[in-house]
């Protein structure tokens, strides 16, 4: 694991940080400071190559993460986003994936939630690359992460 940046990013005044992914090639807006790291398979069997994430978690339990996943074969990109598509990020417990296109990218979105943790959660497929939105908290935050989630799922921004 290669760390590029630890608890990075100054919140501005309605309390978002711009948070660019050092190797990801992608960017997205954080309502907390923010990890940026690149995570590199060591197996030559690993179908993930790589996984570029900026992730964080507030004191009350929020989790907040954007990873783009990159695949060793061609095709295994599409092939995992479309059991995203027609299973869901999650099985037990969730909604049902609603399937979109975002900016021309085809795009699932599907929470699931428990009695104590919650989960909402935007697969997007980029080329052969998957990228995730994951925001997971403690279910006495509903209400607070609600009104930041599509905030955070909206603001993804694929970099060339």
């Amino acid at each position: 694991m290669t760390m590029h940046r630890h608890q990075a990013g100054e919140l501005d005044s309605n309390g978002w940080t711009l948070a660019v992914s050092t190797e990801g090639n992608f960017s997205v807006q954080m309502p907390m400071p923010f990890n940026d790291f690149t995570v590199i398979a060591d197996k030559s069997t690993d179908a993930v190559s790589r996984i570029d994430v900026i992730g964080s978690q507030s004191e009350e339990g929020v989790r907040i993460s954007a990873t783009r996943a990159r695949f060793r074969n061609v095709g295994a990109g599409s092939q995992q986003f479309e059991n995203v598509r027609r299973l869901g990020m999650w099985q037990a417990g969730a909604t049902k994936p609603i399937s979109f296109d975002i900016n021309g990218y085809p795009a699932v979105e599907q929470q699931v939630g428990k009695d104590s943790t919650q989960a909402y959660g935007r697969t997007l497929l980029i080329g052969d690359d998957v990228v995730t939105l994951i925001i997971e908290f403690p279910s006495v935050h509903r209400n607070i992460v609600d009104k930041l989630s599509r905030s955070f799922f909206d603001s993804l921004i694929i970099l060339p």
